[in-house]
């Protein structure tokens, strides 16, 4: 079976240099049986960039990372706890993730990766967990258990009724995007994971590639490598 090229959107500094990406990301597509390459935050200058990137990849990991501007689901920045990625990055990564929508190639998008997933599909955001979820476990440094729905995606790949996930971040998905599925929630009812039915496109609020020796962490991501080797 030929091993598939896994896209991984990478990172940016405010004054346009690309910055260090975690090599959890590409450690897991190689334990997982794919060849992670690392995407270049580009001006959209020339949209047609986006389409050959695309064209030349069998799935996109969306990585983590800072916040999404809450322009994109049409809010106002709550607090100074909003941490806004570099705008040649935010724009990159939106026109990516729809193109590969339009594509239909694999995706994995976790944490940031997630929430970018829900934002493009007109999607919105809790900001802030802490500030506008009264009833928030501790999801900024932690780890806590994450219940899976049942005949998901998600829940066929695991196989659990639960699984026990890191957890370092601040806003997580309020309103699913179009099309869809809540697959994963925390014992707070914060969402954890999205997918969309029909394909392989999974959203997940945690870092897996942080746990790649938990043996669902592990499925997971040959469940993704499996799919983009179609």
């Amino acid at each position: 079976m030929k091993k598939p090229i896994i896209g991984i959107n990478g990172n940016l500094t405010k004054d346009g240099r690309y910055s260090k990406l975690s090599q959890e990301y590409s450690r897991a597509i190689l334990k997982a049986g794919g060849i992670p390459i690392i995407l270049p935050s580009l001006p959209l200058t020339d949209k047609r960039a986006i389409k050959c990137i695309i064209d030349k990849i069998d799935g996109l990991l969306l990585s983590g990372g800072h916040d999404l501007s809450p322009r994109f689901y049409g809010e106002s920045t709550l607090n100074k706890k909003v941490i806004l990625l570099p705008e040649v990055k935010q724009r990159f990564d939106m026109a990516l993730v729809k193109t590969a929508f339009g594509c239909k190639i694999p995706i994995l998008g976790t944490c940031y990766g997630a929430q970018l997933i829900n934002v493009a599909l007109g999607g919105t955001l809790f900001q802030d967990i802490a500030g506008q979820v009264k009833s928030a476990i501790g999801h900024r440094k932690s780890h806590h258990k994450v219940y899976l729905r049942e005949g998901t995606l998600l829940h066929r790949i695991i196989g659990k009724k639960y699984i026990i996930t890191n957890s370092s971040h601040h806003q997580s998905i309020k309103t699913p995007g179009k099309n869809l599925l809540i697959n994963a929630r925390a014992q707070d009812s914060i969402i954890e994971g999205v997918e969309m039915p029909g394909g392989f496109c999974l959203g997940l609020q945690w870092h897996p590639e942080r746990m790649i020796d938990a043996k669902e962490q592990k499925d997971l991501f040959k469940a993704f490598i499996e799919s983009a080797s179609r």
